[in-house]
């Protein structure tokens, strides 16, 4: 049995490395210097921990491990009631696909186009009920394509509110959703899209009907996060790496008292090494790298460069 084992943390150590390697050279990271070179990111906040919004903050913080989340499934309810599972290691492990779910970094290779992304409501779901709501954002290339990148490429939010919270507030209105982004080394967010918090109510009711009518095999058991866009929200495409990403659930405050982020979904953005040069590129992942339509050109004419300094020198040393 030693061997089937050593093979399976060899395994795993060469998928982790096709798309956790951020840095310099000795961490596995490109090492030479062009467009958002991964060795000069800064370091970035972990969290370990989901905290949830309810009518007892005022007396203690509710709050559980995330690593309790890493092996829910994600689903997307769009707008016309279609209901898919974003793929994970449970459904597309045997080719290659890893856990894509993190709550402080959104990873950007360098070798690709930033990708495109909308404000949508997440739902937790637990045995078929809802249990939280929160801010979320659905990342892709456009109409759902490529939902998970890799490691670190479907962010969810770190602080979740109680349902039972957002039914006791009555009126939605009073909510807000909110994206912004902030330079890493800044303190202010600027904002840069927001839509009305009634929309709650349509994507909860959207949620509702997609429970009773869906097969309970699929979400009456066990815990689910559901993605649920929102009418009207912007296309947008993700900032820049070395920006921080922001969704929030702001309740408004009436005349004179200030607003409050009750969800909140925050990541940093890291550039990763070139999923494309990488030898341990799972299957799963080779679609994605393989459309040239998806290629950073920035990065693409770098290479080249850097290809005929190559060339040039090896010439001069001969």
């Amino acid at each position: 049995m030693l061997v089937p084992v050593f093979l399976l943390i060899l395994g795993t150590i060469h998928l982790t490395a096709a798309f956790s390697s951020v840095g310099n050279s000795s961490t596995g990271g490109p090492a030479i210097s062009g467009p958002d070179d991964p060795s000069s990111e800064s370091e970035v906040m972990t969290r370990n921990f989901i905290e949830i919004t309810n009518l007892n903050n005022n007396v203690s913080k509710e709050s559980f491990p995330s690593s309790f989340i890493e092996r829910w499934p994600n689903w997307v309810l769009e707008t016309d009631g279609s209901l898919s599972r974003i793929p994970d290691e449970e459904t597309g492990g045997d080719i290659g696909f890893l856990t894509p779910i993190s709550i402080d970094q959104l990873y950007q290779p360098i070798d690709l186009k930033r990708p495109e992304m909308k404000v949508a409501l997440g739902i937790h779901v637990r045995s078929g009920q809802i249990r939280h709501v929160m801010p979320s954002l659905d990342i892709s290339y456009g109409k759902g394509l490529h939902r998970n990148r890799g490691l670190c490429s479907v962010p969810l939010a770190h602080t979740w509110v109680d349902f039972g919270f957002i039914n006791s507030m009555g009126d939605n209105n009073r909510y807000e959703f909110r994206a912004a982004s902030k330079k890493r080394t800044d303190e202010k967010w600027n904002q840069i899209f927001s839509l009305p918090g009634n929309l709650i109510t349509i994507a909860i009711e959207r949620a509702i009907v997609c429970l009773a009518e869906v097969d309970s095999d699929d979400l009456g058991n066990g815990s689910h996060i559901i993605h649920v866009a929102l009418d009207g929200s912007k296309i947008l495409e993700v900032p820049k790496s070395k920006n921080d990403l922001q969704a929030t659930l702001v309740e408004i405050g009436d005349e004179g008292e200030e607003d409050i982020d009750v969800g909140i979904l925050e990541v940093a953005i890291v550039t990763t090494m070139s999923g494309s040069e990488s030898e341990y590129l799972p299957d799963a992942y080779k679609p994605l790298y393989a459309d040239e339509s998806l290629r950073n050109p920035l990065y693409a004419n770098f290479k080249k460069q850097k290809e005929k300094r190559e060339q040039k020198d090896s010439k001069g040393e001969l």
